[in-house]
């Protein structure tokens, strides 16, 4: 069968409209897809941000495997030769390619490493970058990629899903429709391949979660080959494959470790059924009792007791079994059988625990804890926190992580300013199984480090200025933040846990696969 290839492709960003879209007027959207396909239940990548979901978009790889977050796009640009943009790609393979890259968050053109040939600005307000955009499609690109900010900025100003926000994504509406008549002005829409994508939606005034409404984006694409119809299956990371196929240019193997990019069914008609899913299985574990810290195979055989701080086994109660801390129960935490050892501790509004005296001083530290997955979760519950968790109070001075129905959230507040470290939970994680996460803050390297299963999965930098947080006047809390009002009266939460542990100064790479041996698990 012929392949379908197109002369240029036109990229249409919208941030943080989700498929949202259906819920107004956009009566050029409309028209320019009426014969094309169209999925308003597309996937965001974990966690629902925008610089993992851009990336993940522009670099055709999950979060995990780019690793680049809001902080950090800004400030690196990427470096992975392994994994080279859709702009670079198509640079390799079309030496003479006019490639345009429009983006109002001028964060997004760090990604191109080849900035002398490829036309970036950072204008602010998307009437100004329109009037750009204009004259750069008299030039006929070979790849257009815009990027437009609107509904994002009025779902973080007033709440997602209000008339200012719809009233943005109409904005955008207009704006999608002035380039495609300049297109057909021209004479190139019928050899153009036409894509409007987003990267997430929103909730209330935010995202990040999971929820439907911050998960499901629009892909839309019209096209001279394009069936009329639906589309497939798809993630925001799909967009590199799409246009790679669209302009002849071979698409790279599918990796999951690396370029993870993948044409779903009903863009281009030869294409069909070949879209890998990635099949969630369980961690299981033969049903046994927590052993006594002290036993043969006890913790104290995998960690060195001396650092380990605070070890809450959640076996029908909350006390240390260090014997170090003395914990005071709030409300009445829940126990049930079948934890990963023993029983586990339902925490949240049904109560929690605070460790006064316990101190994390201004060292390195680790936490290691088994947390059951709950896709319901439309906010982060705090798994532990000796700062405040609501979102207007987080740059106050503490740190904390918190667990949502995808990832999970390390947050590290200085009094004027935080820093937020996400990282998605591995895609293979099961509806309502378990996942071990271990957070690392390394106070020598200045680093945040992340395991999943045992496994690392992410380092960060923290900023020198975070080096000397530490305590708190709120106490050291696990099942909610410091001050104890995060997940029982501002949200109605709960989180399911095991196996709450404290360790002293950076466990490594060893210490994670010692622990693993401890609870039997196999590291892949």
């Amino acid at each position: 069968m012929n392949r379908s290839t197109y002369s240029h492709v036109v990229v249409f960003g919208i941030d943080g409209m989700g498929n949202f879209n259906l819920r107004t007027d956009t009566p050029n959207m409309d028209r320019i897809f009426a014969d094309g396909a169209v999925t308003y239940h597309a996937l965001s990548m974990a966690p629902t941000i925008s610089a993992q979901n851009w990336c993940a978009m522009l670099l055709g790889a999950s979060p995990e495997v780019h690793r680049f977050t809001n902080s950090t796009l800004g400030r690196k640009k990427n470096e992975n030769p392994a994994l080279p943009s859709l702009f670079a790609r198509v640079r390799a393979a079309m030496p003479d390619a006019k490639i345009v890259s429009c983006s109002e968050w001028g964060a997004i053109n760090g990604l191109i490493n080849e900035e002398d040939r490829v036309d970036a600005n950072t204008a602010h307000g998307s009437a100004a970058m329109m009037d750009i955009i204009m004259e750069k499609v008299k030039e006929r690109p070979t790849l257009l990629f815009i990027q437009l900010e609107d509904p994002d900025s009025a779902g973080h100003a007033g709440e997602y899903g209000s008339e200012d926000y719809l009233a943005a994504i109409r904005l955008d509406d207009d704006y999608v429709g002035r380039v495609y008549d300049a297109y057909c002005d021209l004479g190139m829409i019928g050899d153009t391949l036409f894509l409007v994508i987003t990267d997430h939606g929103g909730i209330r005034c935010g995202h990040g979660g999971y929820t439907d409404e911050e998960k499901y984006i629009t892909l839309a694409a019209a096209g001279k080959h394009v069936p009329h119809g639906e589309i497939g299956p798809a993630f925001t990371r799909d967009l590199s494959a799409i246009v790679l196929y669209a302009l002849g240019i071979d698409v790279p193997a599918y990796d999951e470790g690396a370029f993870s990019s993948q044409i779903p069914d009903g863009i281009f008609p030869e294409i069909h059924g070949q879209y890998r899913r990635i099949i969630p299985k369980a961690v299981e574990f033969a049903p046994r009792e927590t052993p006594d810290v002290h036993a043969e195979d006890g913790l104290y055989r995998y960690i060195d007791e001396d650092r380990v701080r605070l070890a809450l086994f959640c076996d029908n109660t909350m006390t240390d079994a260090t014997g170090k801390n003395i914990g005071i129960p709030h409300n009445l935490p829940k126990y049930y059988s079948a934890g990963i050892l023993g029983a586990r501790g339902e925490l949240g509004r049904t109560g929690y625990v605070t460790f006064p005296s316990l101190t994390l001083g201004t060292g390195s530290y680790s936490v290691a804890v088994w947390l059951k997955v709950d896709r319901s979760l439309d906010e982060g519950v705090v798994v532990w926190a000796n700062k405040n968790w609501f979102w207007r109070n987080r740059k106050e001075l503490g740190m904390g992580l918190s667990f949502r129905a995808n990832d999970t959230v390390f947050s590290i507040g200085i009094g004027d300013d935080q820093e937020e470290y996400m990282a998605a939970l591995p895609q293979d994680t099961a509806d309502d199984g378990w996942v071990h996460v271990i957070s690392v803050v390394d106070k020598e390297t200045m680093t945040y480090r992340l395991y999943y299963n045992f496994r690392p999965v992410l380092t960060l930098d923290i900023p020198p200025e975070y080096r000397d947080v530490g305590d708190t006047e709120m106490p050291f809390t696990v099942g909610n933040d410091g001050t104890g009002a995060f997940s029982n009266e501002k949200y109605d939460l709960i989180v399911n846990l095991d196996d709450f542990l404290l360790i002293d100064g950076v466990m490594t790479e060893d210490d994670a696969r010692r622990l693993a041996d401890y609870y039997r698990y196999e590291v892949e």
